[in-house]
């Protein structure tokens, strides 16, 4: 993840990513969130944590997902 996508939140100069999840089996399948963690480690077998504006069934707004399983969006 080099740049595309990526937008300054706030003064505070962190950035945040934007993903397209294409997980068939998702709940927010082609649906688009925001990086907000990514696990190191190379034995995780899902290391990018995403979240997102709404939320599933369960109350739940954020998702961990594989490398293969996410696409970097522009942001315009």
């Amino acid at each position: 993840m080099k740049g595309i996508g990526a937008t300054k939140s706030g003064n505070d100069g962190i950035f945040s990513y934007m993903v397209r999840i294409l997980r068939k089996e998702s709940y927010w399948y082609k649906g688009v969130g925001n990086v907000v963690a990514v696990d190191q480690d190379p034995k995780t077998r899902y290391p990018v944590v995403v979240r997102f504006n709404k939320v599933n069934y369960a109350n739940v707004s954020t998702n961990n997902y594989a490398l293969d399983e996410i696409q970097e969006v522009e942001v315009a």
